[in-house]
């Protein structure tokens, strides 16, 4: 799955923030306190359905705030799509694909890119969440997760 356009309304400190994601790899650079994070937060809740900073839902929206609004569009290789995450305090978090909302949250997991090397599914494979490029030696590593010595993710493979 590669993230082609990236919408928040609102979501922490963003009030509004429409991100267009090129073909190439992205590099997200700003001063401390920008929002950088928060942006690959809102990528977290795209690919696994919560926060990968151990937030509760309610601890994302915004000051003052009663809701978050998360959206994506991508091509799956064969047509564009679009993946919404909503959290409202009264209806709680619901996700939705082209409109059609999830059984489940754990649903949205389903939608990441395969692992190019061995084709077990995990949703934090390198970069393939901006880039698209599959798993490398570069990939997101936790040291309460074992990694996995074919593509380097974390993984249970």
């Amino acid at each position: 799955m590669r993230i082609r356009r990236l919408a928040l309304c609102p979501y922490r400190n963003f009030e509004a923030l429409e991100l267009p994601l090129g073909d190439g790899h992205v590099l997200i650079t700003g001063a401390n306190g920008r929002g950088k994070s928060n942006i690959l937060e809102a990528i977290s809740y795209l690919s696994i359905g919560k926060s990968i900073r151990g937030a509760r839902d309610r601890e994302v929206v915004p000051h003052e705030g009663s809701h978050f609004d998360i959206r994506a569009q991508w091509f799956d290789g064969e047509r564009e799509r679009q993946l919404r995450v909503f959290y409202g305090a009264e209806v709680g978090k619901r996700a939705f694909v082209d409109e059609a909302p999830l059984e489940r949250m754990s649903d949205v997991v389903s939608l990441f890119q395969r692992c190019s090397s061995h084709r077990k599914t995990w949703p934090w494979c390198c970069n393939s969440a901006l880039s698209g490029d599959g798993c490398s030696t570069s990939c997101c590593r936790r040291p309460t997760r074992p990694i996995c010595g074919r593509c380097s993710a974390i993984s249970a493979c």
